[in-house]
């Protein structure tokens, strides 16, 4: 299936956002993710990166060092894909627990991407449970979490 932007180009059915390790090739490519690969900068085409995003099955983050909140497999659950990935990312233990795998097993890695084309149950209980725990992003919710720990330090706002 071929997906198409207004302007007419086609855009690819799966999107990895992020892949350093050439190692992977042999997990992503037979289940064709290797489409699209390349993390947004502030130069991209945000409209094409989110309607490409939104048109992706499965969404794939593979961070191997570096501990963060990584923005991408938000992106994926307020746009129902799931995203496979790695226990790096807090994002990603949040918000896809049943996908989320240590960078060296690579294994785990393979068997979710391969869970998730071929079980549509899965599929869909990966995507609805993301899809409420993404809330915990949401501005209030992420406003609060931020002013409870400033006040631990003694940090208070006035309003």
């Amino acid at each position: 299936l071929k997906l198409r932007l207004p302007t007419g180009e086609y855009i690819p059915r799966y999107m990895v956002n992020f892949l350093p390790d050439e190692r992977l090739r042999d997990i992503v490519a037979p289940l064709f993710l290797f489409d699209f690969c390349g993390a947004v900068t502030s130069e991209a085409n945000w409209l094409k990166y989110i309607y490409t995003l939104a048109h992706s099955t499965i969404g794939f983050e593979y961070y191997v060092s570096v501990h963060s909140h990584a923005r991408f497999p938000s992106e994926c659950a307020c746009l129902g894909v799931p995203c496979v990935g790695t226990d790096r990312s807090y994002s990603m233990r949040t918000l896809f627990p049943m996908i989320c795998h240590d960078p060296l097993d690579l294994d785990g890695i393979r068997s979710s991407l391969e869970r998730l084309l071929e079980d549509e149950k899965f599929y869909r209980d990966v995507v609805e449970y993301a899809d409420k725990a993404v809330e915990e992003f949401n501005w209030a919710n992420s406003k609060a979490r931020l002013l409870s720990e400033m006040e631990k330090w003694g940090i208070k706002f006035v309003e």
